[in-house]
């Protein structure tokens, strides 16, 4: 049963994936990001040393347009795994609650979901005065509020005229467009979410933005700020 990535951009996560061995569904709204994908897991082969001819990763390489959170073309209980990196901060509280319960009816019985997405713990919210603190305390009085969500608007376009102007090219490539809104996530917020989904959660905490491929325009600006930039979540869909 293949694993997908749902909102896959330039592939990272899906030629490290496909290295391990495993099928890859990538899956994204640009049709130049799939042709991408597929072009680096075809050089990714004829580049490695004692590729196996019989296991090329192109082979096990599945690509399809898609875009969150209901024009996915996945069915019921049909994979082992989801992958959604930096994704859902693009989508407003409804499409998030609504793409979990996708997750949820696609995963198979035992298969997992990965989620990492932004914290308000980063460069964008701490350059508008007052957002992190006030995120913060709504945060504390309601763990399981959407408190990041800013709506359509233009404190939203320009975080993300700003991020866009702070990310290398390649990644800046990724980025679908110009955003209507933004939101940022805590982990009380995500691990509500899922098991009001179906979803057994395993993992939900902050984890560093330096360790993810993504996010240069996440870092704080003093070390004291670091390593809350991002909030990870795993979980995974009841056998019984």
């Amino acid at each position: 049963m293949p694993i997908v990535d749902i909102g896959s951009g330039l592939g990272s996560n899906v030629l490290a994936a496909l290295k391990t061995g495993a099928r890859v569904i990538a899956i994204d709204m640009s049709d130049e990001h799939l042709e991408e994908i597929r072009s680096k897991a075809a050089k990714e082969h004829n580049g490695a040393q004692g590729a196996n001819e019989g296991d090329k990763m192109a082979e096990r390489l599945e690509t399809r347009w898609g875009q969150l959170p209901d024009k996915v073309p996945l069915e019921a209980e049909s994979v082992s795994g989801i992958m959604c990196a930096q994704v859902l901060h693009f989508l407003n509280p409804d499409d998030v609650v609504t793409s979990f319960r996708n997750f949820a009816h696609w995963l198979a019985p035992g298969g997992v979901l990965v989620v990492l997405v932004c914290s308000h713990y980063q460069k964008l919210c701490y350059g508008i005065p007052g957002k992190v603190a006030a995120i913060d305390a709504a945060t504390e009085k309601d763990p399981e509020g959407f408190h990041g969500f800013t709506p359509a608007g233009k404190s939203s376009q320009e975080m993300f005229d700003a991020m866009l102007e702070s990310v290398p090219a390649e990644v800046r490539a990724a980025v679908p467009g110009r955003s209507q809104q933004f939101q940022t996530f805590a982990p009380p917020q995500l691990r509500a979410v899922a098991i009001k989904c179906g979803l057994e959660v395993d993992l939900v905490e902050f984890a560093d933005g330096r360790l993810s491929n993504y996010p240069v325009f996440l870092y704080g600006e003093k070390e004291e700020e670091r390593g809350r930039e991002q909030v990870v979540l795993v979980a995974r869909k009841p056998r019984m």
